[in-house]
């Protein structure tokens, strides 16, 4: 399960920071994201690459607030998940 929540977390991340960076394809920056995820485990390696993306586009962006963020998106896509298991029945 927490498998599947890291990978939901890292869509909704993922989408987020592609609007910040004015991406219109959102799941390509995903398989970026992904890639980097696959190399180090942890979500350190995410959170390096999103900030970097963002700083080099110019955006103002702290690190402890994107981290908050992340956290905050695991919460979120555990709960999504968990409403899906329940539609499922």
């Amino acid at each position: 399960m927490l498998f599947r929540t890291r990978a939901r977390r890292n869509q909704m991340l993922a989408a987020w920071a592609a609007s910040k960076l004015g991406r219109a394809n959102a799941d390509a920056y995903l398989k970026e994201v992904q890639l980097v995820d696959a190399a180090v485990s942890g979500d350190d390696d995410i959170l390096q690459k999103i900030l970097a993306d963002l700083r080099s586009a110019g955006q103002k962006v702290d690190e402890d607030d994107l981290h908050s963020m992340m956290n905050e998106m695991m919460f979120d896509a555990a709960e999504e998940l968990e409403a899906e298991r329940q539609r499922a029945g």
